[in-house]
């Protein structure tokens, strides 16, 4: 059984310096923006959604060097502020003439760009920039972009304007996506889930139960407790509340430390009152003919392991999702609800 196949995390951080976390190295040039806040009109606004209250937001520096391997590196945090109840106008000014970068030199010579991925995080250290354990709640898909030198048609007419612009640059597509620079779209959502409601129709035997089976013991490991194994009757539903034991974490491919756990119903043969590997397995959790199962991932500390969710529309904690050979689709949470456990798929 293939457990998981998310697009790949991204690689490790390069680019025109590395971000560090001691306060003399970051803080002076983010501070040095926010503290203007309170005297300077925004340059771009965010318009946030989700759980982000309390949270800190961070602009840092893009190298759009990389960005044709697929895999964007970044540099310092240029820009970092605490959120109150209202969703922020950022009063950036000019960047530093060191984040300006020729984009297109054989096509538009002499055209810079300086951009900033947005991130928001849980600032515990009050430094004004992400260090571990502090997880991130969001980070944004559309960058604030900073654009100076004689724009080329083809880049006009594609929305681009001199001076700060908000441009999303969509995977597997040539052509970025221009939003308003006074409604940046920024969704925190990112922050841990640590509740799952899962269920649907049983179509087998009276008698049987239901065990959330850890991919573990998939990989021949064994754990303490299952975080599920119960009678099963039609319709069924369970909740899981809390992350799972330690012991159910593995590292998965593209994905690094989480614990998978897929429903099963089974018959207990042995009469022992719980799943053993002398049970019976019936029928897996099925969503539209295709296993699913539940992954519980760790709060996020990195960026542009952040980043790389966000695009997947992923979250962090419990997450619910298909297993079938090509990789796995996220649930929702209607989905969730309408599981099948009667033979319509195998895992």
């Amino acid at each position: 059984m293939r457990l998981i196949a998310l697009a790949p995390l991204l690689l490790a951080c390069t680019g025109k310096s590395p971000v560090v976390n001691d306060d003399t190295a970051t803080d002076s040039a983010a501070d040095s923006v926010a503290d203007t806040a309170e005297t300077l009109p925004a340059d771009f606004t965010f318009q946030i959604s989700g759980d982000w209250e309390g949270s800190t937001l961070t602009l840092t520096w893009v190298d759009f060097t990389s960005l044709s391997s697929g895999f964007p590196a970044v540099g310092a945090v240029e820009y970092s502020h605490v959120l109150g109840g209202v969703t922020p106008g950022v009063p950036f000014g000019e960047p530093p003439e060191a984040d300006l970068q020729e984009v297109d030199p054989a096509n538009a010579p002499g055209l810079m760009f300086a951009g900033y991925i947005p991130g928001l995080h849980l600032d515990s250290d009050g430094d004004g920039v992400e260090s571990a354990p502090e997880p991130y709640v969001g980070v944004g898909l559309a960058w604030p972009v900073y654009v100076s030198g004689v724009i080329p048609s083809g880049y006009t007419d594609l929305g681009v304007v001199a001076g700060w612009n908000a441009i999303e640059f969509v995977p597997d597509s040539a052509v970025p996506v221009i939003h308003d620079i006074h409604a940046i779209p920024l969704h925190a959502g990112l922050a841990e889930r640590t509740s799952i409601t899962v269920g649907g129709s049983y179509g087998g035997d009276p008698g049987a139960s239901v065990v959330f089976v850890p991919s573990t013991t998939f990989q021949g490991g064994t754990v303490e407790a299952f975080v599920y194994d119960s009678e099963v009757s039609d319709p069924w539903s369970v909740t899981l509340d809390g992350a799972p034991p330690p012991d159910h974490f593995s590292e998965l491919d593209g994905v690094g430390m989480a614990a998978l756990e897929v429903p099963i119903a089974y018959v207990d043969q042995d009469g022992s009152g719980g799943f053993t590997d002398r049970d019976a397995p019936l029928y897996p959790a099925c969503s539209g003919g295709v296993p699913a199962g539940l992954l519980y991932l760790p709060g996020v500390t990195d960026l542009l392991t952040a980043w790389s969710l966000s695009v997947q529309g992923v979250g962090t904690g419990w997450v619910g999702l298909t297993l079938g050979d090509s990789g796995g689709a996220v649930l929702t949470d209607d989905e969730l609800q309408d599981l099948a456990m009667d033979g319509s798929c195998t895992l």
